[in-house]
């Protein structure tokens, strides 16, 4: 983790933009440093980080129910369990994880993908190789 604090919590503007360009080094970093801030509890920071992962979880962002289930579960969970650790724990764990999981690479298929595939099943008959 880094030693030196993020200043300014507006700074945090650019996680956002580190998760959705699956930056996930930057992005853990810009959170580690911004919830350092706080010191050794919840406080401004981590309202802030977990505002920015809770817009990311409810945007929109998952094709499939059960993917955005796994965002919304995981921020309020990660949101939780940083607020219930003690203060001679490394509180900021859950939230940085989870900064993890929403900038990692792993991307389920694209709406445009999955409606072709419905489209060639419907019209042509051939089967998806997911569903083989």
């Amino acid at each position: 983790m880094p030693d030196e604090p993020v200043e300014d919590v507006d700074a945090l503007g650019g996680l956002a933009a580190a998760i959705l360009r699956h930056d996930a080094a930057a992005a853990v970093d810009l959170a580690a440093r911004a919830l350092s801030h706080d010191g050794r509890s919840a406080g401004p920071a981590l309202v802030r980080v977990a505002g920015i992962l809770t817009e990311l979880a409810l945007g929109d962002r998952a094709i499939r129910p059960i993917f955005a289930a796994h965002w919304i579960k995981t921020v309020v969970v990660a949101d939780d369990e940083a607020r219930a650790l003690p203060a001679d724990v490394d509180w900021r764990r859950p939230l940085l994880a989870c900064v993890r999981f929403f900038a990692g690479p792993i991307q389920e298929r694209s709406l445009q993908a999955l409606v072709h595939d419905a489209a060639r099943f419907v019209v042509d008959g051939k089967v998806p190789k997911t569903l083989t």
